[in-house]
């Protein structure tokens, strides 16, 4: 059926959300991927998180069919996207691209992932197959899932070279926010992600959010995406990332599986890092990590004590 044909279909409308802080080269040269999709209704908005250099008069010069938008202060990853996704939910958007700044998308990306969604209307979260950038042939993401036994989150075939053994659609524990695109209907029973996390568990989060409202997580390899790592904290080579994933690994479980909380407190992360950081004596990286499980231990002696309270006063 032709685009003239007034009897025509229209492909649902996504609003694909880009974040930049200080990551102009990587910001471009992801724009310069998105201007080669299929998708016919894709309005990209690049969202400037407060950064030192603003990308909006590179990206509004070379990429004038791209929405900008300026926050005045680093509102954290969640907190860019919340305000992109607010703009998306507001002017009818059907579904949410949720895309990292430092990656490229092969040109059907966008297509596979809305085609999955499409076809399956209780798909309310689906994530791309992610390559490293800099090694296209080896993965880094085909879904991920938790191991309830010691706590451990793992990216599916993280590492392993793809040989096509990853190539089927299929239901998953979460998808990474690096590349994820969620129905309009799915945010607005769940709510945006939850900006406690600031980085790191966020898309965790809210996966399972969506799963313990019926609606399916799926992984689809069609859609590819290669992936630079973290431009913006250089993975775990940044005492951030330890301090954030310390941190909120234990806010995940005390949010989701309360039950849980103690066994995560003495499980891999906790354990094998913080040892693993004495051995090599990277204090700066102990001290993060120490910073991250103390502020959650002493949030959960808050909340257990306030329990304790009111219930001497009710009782």
């Amino acid at each position: 059926m032709s685009s003239g044909d007034p009897g025509a279909v229209r492909p649902p409308l996504v609003y694909t959300i880009l974040l930049d802080y200080d990551g102009l080269a990587d910001t471009l040269e992801c724009l310069s991927s998105l201007r080669a999709l299929d998708y016919p209704r894709n309005v990209v908005v690049v969202v400037d998180n407060g950064a030192r250099r603003s990308c909006i008069p590179e990206v509004a010069a070379r990429f004038p069919q791209a929405r900008t938008m300026r926050l005045e202060r680093n509102a954290g990853f969640m907190g860019g996207c919340n305000a992109g996704m607010r703009v998306a939910l507001r002017e009818g958007a059907d579904y949410v691209w949720l895309l990292n700044n430092d990656t490229t998308v092969e040109p059907g990306a966008l297509s596979a992932l809305v085609g999955e969604a499409e076809r399956d209307a209780r798909c309310g979260i689906a994530g791309s197959k992610i390559f490293f950038h800099d090694r296209p042939s080896i993965l880094q993401h085909a879904g991920a899932g938790l191991d309830m036994r010691d706590g451990r989150f793992f990216h599916i075939g993280y590492g392993v070279r793809d040989e096509g053994q990853f190539d089927e659609v299929r239901e998953v524990y979460y998808v990474t926010g690096c590349s994820l695109l969620a129905r309009a209907a799915t945010i607005r029973e769940i709510g945006l992600m939850d900006e406690d996390y600031v980085f790191y568990f966020d898309d965790m989060d809210w996966c399972v959010r969506a799963r313990r409202r019926g609606w399916r997580v799926k992984y689809v390899p069609g859609s590819v995406v290669y992936h630079k790592v973290s431009a913006v904290t250089k993975g775990a080579t940044d005492p951030s990332y330890v301090y954030y994933y310390s941190r909120n690994y234990l806010l995940f479980f005390g949010k989701h599986y309360p039950r849980l909380f103690p066994r995560a407190l003495l499980s891999w992360w906790p354990r094998d890092f913080v040892l693993r950081f004495i051995r090599e004596r990277r204090y700066d990286y102990l001290a993060a990590a120490c910073r991250g499980l103390g502020s959650m231990m002493l949030a959960a002696s808050r909340q257990a004590l306030g329990r304790g309270f009111r219930t001497a006063v009710d009782g």
